[in-house]
Formats: C-alpha cells, structure tokens, sequence
C-alpha cells in the first residue's frame, strides 16, 4: 500500500498490509491449479510484518518466513531500544501518533502480543545484525513449531537468499 506503483498517498507504517495479504491469499485460493492447503507467505522488512501478523490472524496460511523484521508498533520498538538509544524514543514515538492521526489506522496489535497465535503454523524468522532482538523477542514469544536464523552481518538486511544461498 502507497509503495512503488500501489494506489495511496500515506503509508501507514505498515499497519494495514495484512490486509494486502488477505486479498493475496482469497484469490490464490480461488485459482484451481493451486492447493490451498499449501500457501506459504514470505515477507521482506515491512512484508515481514505484515507476514508475521497475517498469519496469526488466520490459520489458512501454511507456512511463514520473516526477513529483516523490525517493530511493528512503538512497544515493539521498545523491545530493541537500547539506553543508548533513549534519545530519538520521543521522536519516533511523535511520528507513529503522526500516522495514526493522518491515517485514520490507531492502535495496531504490537507484533509480540500475537506471536503466539502464529502457532501450530510453521514460521521461519531471519535476521541480520539490526533485526536480532526484537526477532528473539518475537521467536521466544512464538509457539512451535518455529526456526530462528542470526546472520552476522550489519545493519537492516533482506538479502540472505543472496549472500547466503545454500543455506537459504
């Protein structure tokens, strides 16, 4: 939603692409030639998210990988928010009530209150060096059956298929 050639003027940080997903999924299910008991969503950054999310609102989808997934709300933030960090806290916490009030989209489920809900559906979370503690703190929060990769390398990252392609 309001990325790249979609319709919108205001991305709401992601809070609503769950939705995107629904629709994804209804009309896959829809199409004869594909088993619906076999529809996996892989998400990217903010599509980690809204993977994430979707998954533990319906149990029509079979399988979940996240990359690259950071917070989702500011309590999620606050799961990764070192002492050293406490600074640019009020800041963020100005531009997501921003969103909220030119969105019209007020108070998302934090991530880590719904981890739970993704269980008994298989989820697979990747993280590269920014995203390793909030996507700890949404594995332990999860149910099985579930898989976590730490990778070692630095800063918000979404390309482990490519450096690292076997083991993907």
């Amino acid at each position: 939603r309001s990325q790249g050639d979609s319709e919108g003027d205001l991305y709401a940080l992601g809070w609503e692409d769950h939705l995107d997903i629904f629709a994804a999924l209804a009309f896959l299910q829809q199409m004869p030639e594909i088993d619906p008991e076999r529809i996996g969503v892989l998400g990217l950054s903010a599509g980690a998210k809204a993977a994430l999310y979707a998954a533990s609102q319906t149990d029509e989808i079979a399988a979940v990988v996240a990359e690259g997934c950071r917070w989702r709300t500011f309590e999620d933030l606050m799961l990764a928010t070192e002492p050293s960090e406490y600074l640019g806290v009020p800041t963020t916490w100005v531009s997501y009530k921003y969103v909220e009030i030119t969105s019209g989209v007020f108070g998302p489920t934090p991530l880590i209150e719904v981890m739970p809900l993704i269980s008994p559906t298989p989820m697979f979370i990747i993280a590269a060096e920014s995203e390793k503690v909030t996507s700890q703190a949404y594995f332990d929060a999860a149910g099985e059956p579930k898989e976590l990769w730490l990778r070692d390398e630095p800063g918000h990252r979404i390309d482990a298929l490519f450096i690292h392609p076997e083991e993907y």
